[in-house]
């Protein structure tokens, strides 16, 4: 008698066709079918082997690929302290799913897909289950650069979820923003939404692309920063994501706070004329100075100052031209 036919129901599944057909997802980053047709396996195995690995967390139901190992142990973990039967019966089928996750699968995940330090995502579905598995298994932070938003408010709600789910296991998240999005009011919103359960938000004037490092050991980067649907680069260990990090550090010390830039200027684009006069207020120049450099009178240049000032919602000169400096008006 088949014995993948008698397992009792709530077991897990620990049998050989559904470790093979696993282990050939991870190695060769196929879906469940493709993996299945190249191990001939039949539709009925096939089947077994998909509710086997749906019943451990192993496999994604939308894009029908392999799920890491960790991330798949995380949920499991955090799914465990939920009251959803009795706990006698969860805590029994909790540690079968971990004893199956610990000697049966994690070995197959070494040497398959954790030795590849580059690889190429070109699904968006894809993406987002990458995205939340590197979160599953992140124990201490997550950083992002974020270019202007092209998010709807479905993608923007569901960047709030995942944020919620890491802070909740202390996790510290720092996402940058293009100086742009601050004039987007469904992202204020969000932005706002995110600061409540302890987000940390700064807001450069150029954000290159859309970037997401966890734990400063695996990063995933868009391919194209105009298109998201073109895919992302996903880059685990090594040089290089340190080296990503570092030009995040580097990026988060010179952006702005959230409070520093309103909604108000976050769209605003001065023209050569309140520049050259920013850049000479940076100089030490008074009014007069500037006036005559410019050819103008000098009750012009305190107009103009005073106009300045209201723009960037600074309180005197000094705080007119850091926030002018931050917001890159005298590149």
């Amino acid at each position: 008698m088949n014995e993948a036919h008698d397992r009792p129901k709530g077991s897990v599944a620990n049998d050989q066709p559904t470790k093979t057909l696993y282990a050939r997802m991870r190695q060769h980053r196929e879906t469940a079918a493709l993996a299945a047709t190249a191990l001939a396996m039949d539709d009925a195995d096939l089947g077994q082997a998909r509710d086997g690995l749906l019943a451990l967390g192993l496999l994604h139901p939308v894009t029908d690929t392999a799920v890491d190992p960790a991330a798949a142990f995380s949920r499991i973990l955090s799914g465990g302290r939920s009251g959803l039967r009795s706990l006698t019966e969860q805590l029994h089928n909790l540690q079968a799913s971990i004893d199956s996750l610990v000697a049966d699968y994690l070995p197959l995940s070494h040497g398959a897909a954790e030795s590849k330090h580059v690889e190429l995502i070109g699904d968006r579905d894809r993406i987002n289950q990458t995205i939340d598995e590197l979160g599953e298994i992140t124990r201490h932070d997550m950083m992002a650069m974020q270019p202007p938003p092209t998010l709807s408010m479905a993608s923007l709600t569901q960047g709030l979820e995942r944020y919620s789910a890491l802070r909740a296991r202390d996790i510290r998240i720092r996402n940058l923003y293009s100086q742009q999005s601050a004039s987007d009011k469904g992202w204020r919103w969000a932005a706002n939404a995110q600061t409540e359960m302890g987000v940390e938000i700064r807001l450069a004037t150029l954000i290159p692309t859309r970037l997401i490092i966890f734990d400063r050991q695996n990063a995933i980067m868009q391919i194209d920063p105009r298109d998201y649907e073109f895919g992302a680069v996903l880059l685990r260990g090594g040089a290089l994501v340190a080296s990503l990090a570092a030009i995040f550090d580097y990026c988060w010390i010179l952006a702005s706070d959230l409070e520093d830039v309103p909604q108000s200027m976050a769209s605003a684009h001065p023209s050569e004329q309140q520049q050259a006069i920013v850049r000479m207020l940076s100089s030490g120049l008074k009014d007069e100075a500037i006036a005559r450099s410019l050819g103008t009178s000098t009750r012009t240049v305190t107009r103009l100052v005073s106009e300045i000032m209201s723009t960037l919602d600074a309180r005197s000169r000094f705080q007119a031209g850091v926030r002018a400096a931050k917001l890159g008006w005298l590149d």
